[in-house]
């Protein structure tokens, strides 16, 4: 019979297991850099800054990793008998001919170590790569040999590749401009009169059926040629803002649908104007298209995955199940211990089974880059950056959201919140800060702030505080925020500061965390065991004593206030965490930049007995979580001394441990169970106190 695990330690303490941390299910997403449809009709995706690569055989509804050792990949090209062709920067050309399960390198004939940007076939079938810094070349023999075709262009990246129908290929060289080359490569002219010189970033180059050609640059936006290259005009009319457009591609009805920044854009008059193609999905920061003919089309971005339409963009879906690497900024939870998290994607998301499912609750006025999210006394609050960005809050868990952003001068800039009483709040923004002595219905600039970007605000009593700022270090206020001083805190960009229930304050900064006892006035360093931790963005207390934070290579854990510090990272890696947050039973999450959310096997109380009221009676809550893996947590009330028995059973009556047996005193007791040993399934705890036995249901899903 295998043994169950009952924790039944007074002290607060985490508890020991092979795994600290457990991946939670959810919520799905990714950002996607590459789109590609394979000869069978499989759609692959690549997530950016990870090592997965996706596949759909359903068009879409889900996917699966089908490889997990190719790490950027900028574009795909496929070819008719299903070669497919990626651009994988440092690993070179790849090339897969069983549709992305096993990838082999293909560079014979480009310099050694050479990185490659863009890959793209011609009309003829011949292909060319792009480099960085070794030039353009040519294969005509798929992939086997490559020779170099850059006579007449500059030694440069290569950044993007098109050709027109009629085959004069032209290439995108980042601050060089466009070229073209009517020969296949042998030589090259420069195309640029009415393109912006100087540094331009090249996103994508682009041949309609009509041979006009499309340029997107990250600094000037979009521009269009009539006459093949000779000339070039700005067409970012109906565009949020002018460097927006990223991506480009002509449908079969000859409408033009537009990648951008923030969200997708749709051109019925050849690009002279444009149109949201979808409210829902404005601020959606697009990587990647993919179109084949007819009327689907696959949009990959950043955060949430695919989006797809099948009427030739009209409508919109997210299209994530089953994608692992979305990326959490934030997490809180609700008095009744719902979870709501932001993905920098989707946005503010809600699951009230524990992250078995998500809802999106996020307006579609406000679904920018969110940078922070807070409840205060059951209300919601977010800070939302990008064009259509503000402040907004929600008073029923964000099914309704209330835009304040009156008086703000940029409210695309908001970073932060702090919430100083019922009517008087702040925020921090990208110039400066910003008071409300109206609970948020009209905002004043801080006069005797600097215009500086606000990474952290901070009060634990609504007279001393702080504000941290993007490599200008902290400031400080003793007056409720009348009047700011630069605080002596040794570190120029500390991403947040917190105060354990003693009252001494604690800011977290690079390879350390640092300290103050005197409100803020000197601050000490505590870096033992920190050095390489590199840029730490979260602290979180669990108690006077016991505290955790987390930064780009995972989580570090101090049961001594901060003095000494070891790492939390066995079940996670070293994952870049963004943020960490206490659920009410007391399970600790943690959001990081590309993995979804992590949670904490156990939960960091193992059983306290807690000093209330003796109870009249004996009883047993529900068990929490529930369903859970593998721990759960289950209270006990004892009206007098006496021994406690408790037994488990399978779902077929089956006892599956030995009876345990505590002599308690009267009280309420915490205890937590773990079921690491046992397959998923339904099991029933027997609690028996003197006369009366109580049962309760457990469900085990791993």
């Amino acid at each position: 019979m295998k043994n169950i695990i009952f924790f039944i330690i007074i002290l607060l303490s985490p508890i020991n297991s092979q795994n600290f941390w457990e991946h939670l299910n959810g919520p799905s997403g990714a950002s996607i850099s590459a789109i590609i449809r394979c000869s069978d009709g499989k759609i692959l995706a690549k997530a950016n800054n990870s090592y997965n690569l996706y596949a759909s055989t359903d068009a879409g509804e889900s996917w699966s990793v089908i490889n997990n050792q190719i790490y950027a990949v900028s574009n795909f090209v496929a070819c008719v008998d299903g070669r497919i062709y990626s651009a994988a920067g440092s690993q070179g050309l790849l090339l897969t001919t069983n549709d992305g399960v096993n990838w082999q390198n293909v560079s014979n004939g480009l310099p050694q170590n050479t990185a490659v940007y863009y890959v793209h076939r011609n009309i003829n079938g011949d292909l060319f790569v792009g480099t960085y810094k070794k030039g353009l070349f040519r294969s005509t023999d798929n992939g086997s040999t490559f020779t170099r075709v850059s006579e007449g262009l500059p030694d440069s990246s290569i950044a993007r590749i098109t050709n027109s129908s009629t085959g004069t290929l032209y290439v995108a060289i980042n601050s060089k401009g466009i070229f073209k080359s009517p020969d296949y490569g042998t030589s090259w002219i420069p195309v640029n009169q009415g393109l912006p010189s100087g540094n331009q970033t090249f996103n994508c180059l682009y041949a309609d059926a009509g041979d006009n050609i499309y340029v997107t640059t990250a600094q000037s936006g979009l521009f269009k040629s009539t006459n093949q290259g000779a000339t070039w005009s700005s067409v970012n009319i109906g565009l949020p803002y002018i460097n927006a457009a990223r991506l480009i591609v002509q449908l079969n009805n000859g409408a033009l649908l537009l990648g951008t920044a923030s969200g997708i854009y749709r051109s019925t008059d050849g690009a002279q104007s444009w149109q949201l193609a979808s409210l829902n999905f404005q601020n959606y920061m697009v990587y990647s298209i993919l179109y084949t003919g007819g009327t689907d089309i696959y949009v990959g971005g950043v955060g949430f995955g695919i989006l797809k339409s099948t009427d030739s963009g009209t409508d919109w879906e997210i299209k994530n199940q089953g994608m692992v690497n979305a990326s959490i900024l934030s997490i809180v939870f609700t008095h009744e211990n719902e979870i709501i998290s932001v993905n920098n994607g989707p946005g503010i998301l809600f699951s009230s089974d524990n992250g078995l499912s998500w809802q999106n609750r996020t307006p579609a006025e406000g679904n920018g880059y969110i940078s922070d999210l807070k409840l205060e006394g059951g209300v919601l609050y977010y800070c939302c950056q990008m064009s259509e960005g503000g402040f907004f809050y929600s008073s029923d868990k964000g099914l309704t959201w209330v835009n304040s952003s009156y008086g703000l001068q940029n409210a695309a800039g908001v970073k932060v919140f702090l919430k100083l009483s019922d009517s008087e709040w702040m925020l921090g923004s990208g110039n400066g800060l910003y008071i409300s002595v109206s609970g948020g219905q009209q905002w004043s600039k801080v006069s005797s702030f600097p215009d500086l970007y606000i990474n952290e605000l901070f009060s634990a009593d609504g007279i001393n505080i702080f504000a941290s700022t993007l490599y200008s270090g902290v400031y400080r206020s003793s007056d409720a925020g009348l009047t700011w001083n630069l605080s002596s805190v040794p570190d120029n960009n500390i991403s947040k500061i917190t105060a354990s229930s003693t009252g001494h304050l604690y800011a977290a900064g690079y390879n350390s965390v640092y300290k103050s006892t005197d409100s803020g006035i000197t601050w000490l360093p505590l870096n033992n065991g920190l050095q390489n931790a590199g840029y730490l963005n979260d602290l979180i207390f669990v108690n006077d004593n016991e505290v955790y934070t987390a930064g780009n290579i995972g989580v570090f854990y101090s049961s001594d206030g901060g003095n000494l510090w070891t790492d939390k990272i066995t079940g996670m890696g070293s994952n870049y965490v963004a943020t960490l947050a206490l659920s009410k039973d007391k399970f600790l999450y943690a959001g990081t930049a590309w993995n979804g959310i992590y949670r904490s096997v156990n939960p960091l109380t193992s059983v306290k007995q807690q000093p209330e009221l003796i109870p009249s009676m004996f009883a047993v809550s529900e068990c929490f979580p529930n369903p859970f893996n593998p721990g759960t947590g289950v209270e006990f009330f004892i009206p007098s001394s006496g021994t406690l028995n408790i037994v488990i059973f399978d779902a077929g009556g089956r006892e599956v441990a030995s009876t345990r047996q505590d002599f308690l005193n009267s009280g309420k007791y915490l205890y937590t169970i773990d079921l690491s040993q046992y397959a998923s399934g339904t099991y029933f705890l027997r609690s028996t106190f003197g006369q009366k036995s109580i049962f309760r249901k457990l469900l085990l899903v791993k």
